[in-house]
């Protein structure tokens, strides 16, 4: 998505800023405080899941939110939603705990002050301008807004490439939050279904959404979901549901984003993702930096350390911008066997009607950003690169 949308928060100057003078200079928030204190991993549970026991005569008398959850099986990841058979994820607490201990998976302090210069710098290289950084905050609810309008657009993509729906007609823009909806519980049709009969079916009480699901996606409407879907999701997050047959099992799924809000925002100098991938060796290099300051608060040391990393990367002026949202939503999600109609993710209520509740997601995206004309910076382009710490923060810094 790099369209004007994208770029709403860069300042007029098409997204440039202040050089940093320094390029080795890995963490000028150093002296905002340290917090010895360690990254606390995500221990969620797993989502509620309903099997054929769930409704046998000896639960009938069970809500499915009574019944009890069968346990994680061979889940390489602390997160149980990698072990589903459609990998979603909602906190057991509502919210993933690390938000409210300030832990942004930055490796660098959690202190208030830290945050604020972490979030200050990532503002600045986004070029918004100061007024909105210490008076407004306008930046902060415009990066939210972006954000959370990627966020419904690649769960679109993703439920499109994934189970081979029009993308057009899952994420439906009803109002400014939008809604994404997909059931291929339904028998599907041929394309050769008009458009007329679409019409009669939907003011006989079939919605769009329901109708579109009938119908096999196009080779040319794939593609072009293919490529969108790949610019907007890091492919580790994409490789989680590269190996999902949706001949396999079928899905209801609405969420309806609700509110959101910015949570953190941390700018890596000197190298991004795409270097990593060059060298693995490259990997934790910055971390390593901040561990070395931590223990032995040699500033000499961290400038050395600097100085090697800037020119293992290729001093190349590359940097990489890294920033949390949460959103809100209403949502509903049932995973049903496609052989034997069997629920095997989700819940319903009693009557057997989907059950909608109110969860958090939290969207991780990054952006690389380079060297532009006349000491400015120029903007690369926002991609999500976990959700719900699927990929525990996918991080590589």
């Amino acid at each position: 998505w790099t369209d004007a949308r994208a770029r709403t928060f860069a300042s007029s100057s098409d997204g440039k800023t202040e050089e940093d003078n320094s390029e080795t200079n890995t963490n000028t928030s150093h002296d905002a405080g340290k917090d010895s204190t360690s990254n606390e991993k995500e221990a969620d549970t797993q989502p509620s899941t309903a099997t054929s026991s769930a409704t046998s005569s000896d639960d009938t008398d069970k809500t499915p939110d009574d019944q009890e959850d069968p346990p994680a099986k061979h889940c390489a990841s602390k997160n149980p939603a990698l072990s589903l058979p459609f990998p979603w994820h909602y906190p057991p607490a509502g919210r993933l705990s690390r938000l409210d201990q300030n832990d942004d998976l930055s490796g660098l302090p959690k202190t208030d002050r830290a945050r604020f210069v972490r979030k200050t710098l990532a503002a600045r290289e986004m070029g918004a301008p100061w007024y909105q950084i210490f008076l407004t905050g306008g930046w902060e609810r415009e990066l939210a807004d972006n954000f959370a309008w990627a966020f419904r657009r690649s769960v679109a993509g993703l439920l499109s490439k994934t189970f081979r729906v029009p993308m057009n007609v899952i994420d439906i823009d009803e109002d400014d939050n939008g809604l994404v909806e997909i059931d291929t519980t339904t028998s599907r049709t041929n394309d050769s279904s008009t458009d007329s009969e679409e019409e009669t079916n939907t003011e006989a009480g079939d919605d769009a959404t329901s109708n579109a699901s009938k119908r096999e996606i196009s080779e040319a409407d794939m593609e072009e979901t293919n490529a969108l879907v790949e610019a907007m999701l890091e492919e580790d997050l994409l490789a989680l549901y590269k190996n999902i047959d949706p001949t396999n099992i079928q899905i209801k799924f609405k969420m309806r984003p609700l509110s959101w809000h910015f949570e953190s925002a941390f700018l890596v100098p000197m190298f991004t993702r795409d270097h990593v991938k060059r060298d693995p060796s490259l990997k934790g290099a910055y971390q390593e930096i901040e561990t070395e300051f931590v223990e032995s608060g040699s500033v000499a040391k961290v400038r050395e350390m600097g100085e090697k990393l800037n020119k293992q990367a290729g001093g190349g002026g590359m940097r990489t911008l890294i920033a949390e949202v949460s959103v809100d939503c209403l949502e509903s999600l049932q995973v049903y066997n496609a052989e034997t109609g069997e629920l095997i993710q989700g819940t319903v209520d009693e009557d057997g009607t989907a059950k909608e509740k109110e969860v958090q997601h939290l969207v991780r995206m990054e952006m690389a950003t380079s060297r532009g004309p006349e000491g400015g910076r120029l903007l690369g382009s926002w991609q999500v690169i976990d959700i719900d710490d699927m990929l525990e923060g996918n991080v590589w810094h």
